[in-house]
């Protein structure tokens, strides 16, 4: 198998939401006190926030099925507080709760991950014959056969507004290479899964994601929406921010469709009890998820649990990626 990688757009409104990581203290670490820890993180955090002109940050960290810390750091544009109960998109780490959804699904024997994804939806009639041997593993996969240059997801000047819309586009498109045969990180491939969940469970996506994983793991700060112009429209919602000239200047989101593969809004504790899960797994069953950690890194991706530790929802600033975590690892590792 061939994979290709690019580097992902991130929404401007989610600078950075939250650190979260799981590990062990080493010994070092188990000399200090809490109180010791927290100021020490607490004191990298607001300098890297300094030299990085990141506004606002929400942090969470996790040690096993126990949350450490949790804060917030920095302030909207008009002065209120940033808390770890601010709501900041995810963007695409809600791949990882569509991920579930389909998951769960398949635990109850009503998605077949090997099966084609036309077979649930008989009325797509594609000009290109290898769109009816894509399976539902593929689109968790990435490995399609669809890209954003056969495809094209955020560059549409016309938007899709809702998930019923968004099959037409299997009619017409011609694959880039053979379903199985590419890794190709690919948007749109979640909005077909979320179609999906909505398909076989007979609930909206965003209805299915707070009754399944929402409401039982206590996230109750957390929703989905479809389009970013609900997250420009919440006032609760920090504005992300561009650099001009080194300063932070707010702004809003560009006008995105965004339902499956990057619609979740949440905040810091939230995350942290999706953390606490993944070391628990409540919401799958046992079988099904050790099969989902033994499937391979791309099932792995977009599940989102037990990878490297990396920054949820880094933004534009001058570090794509929180350049510094490292440093913070150590405190714990």
């Amino acid at each position: 198998m061939i994979f290709t990688y690019k580097k992902i757009p991130a929404f401007l409104t989610s600078l950075l939401l939250a650190v979260l990581m799981t590990a062990l203290p080493f010994a070092d670490a188990r000399a200090q006190s809490k109180t010791e820890i927290v100021k020490e993180i607490d004191d990298y955090i607001k300098k890297n926030m300094e030299v990085n002109h990141i506004t606002g940050v929400s942090l969470a960290i996790t040690h096993g099925e126990d949350v450490f810390y949790t804060q917030g750091y920095g302030a909207y544009s008009d002065g209120r507080e940033i808390t770890s109960r601010t709501p900041f998109p995810i963007a695409s780490l809600s791949k990882s709760m569509t991920a579930l959804a389909v998951l769960q699904l398949a635990d109850k024997g009503q998605i077949d991950l090997d099966a084609p994804y036309v077979s649930y939806f008989p009325d797509i009639s594609p000009t290109d014959d290898r769109i009816t041997r894509i399976t539902i593993r593929n689109l968790l996969n990435h490995t399609s056969g669809l890209n954003d240059k056969v495809n094209p997801d955020m560059t549409k000047s016309v938007q899709f507004k809702t998930l019923q819309e968004i099959n037409k586009s299997l009619d017409r498109v011609k694959l880039a290479n053979d379903p199985g045969d590419t890794y190709n990180y690919h948007n749109p491939n979640y909005q077909y899964l979320a179609l999906l969940v909505e398909q076989i469970s007979g609930k909206r996506f965003s209805v299915y994601l707070k009754e399944h994983i929402f409401a039982p793991l206590g996230m109750n700060g957390t929703f989905s929406v479809s389009l970013t112009e609900q997250i420009n429209e919440n006032d609760a919602i920090p504005r992300g921010h561009y650099l001009l000239f080194g300063n932070p200047k707010s702004t809003a989101e560009p006008i995105w469709f965004i339902e499956g593969p990057a619609g979740v809004v949440t905040n810091a504790e939230d995350m942290a009890k999706w953390m606490r899960a993944q070391y628990n797994p409540q919401l799958l069953s046992l079988i099904s998820w050790n099969s989902t950690i033994l499937q391979g890194s791309a099932l792995l991706m977009a599940w989102g649990g037990l990878l490297p530790m990396k920054p949820i929802g880094a933004g534009r600033s001058p570090t794509r990626e929180f350049s510094g975590l490292t440093r913070l690892k150590k405190l714990f590792i």
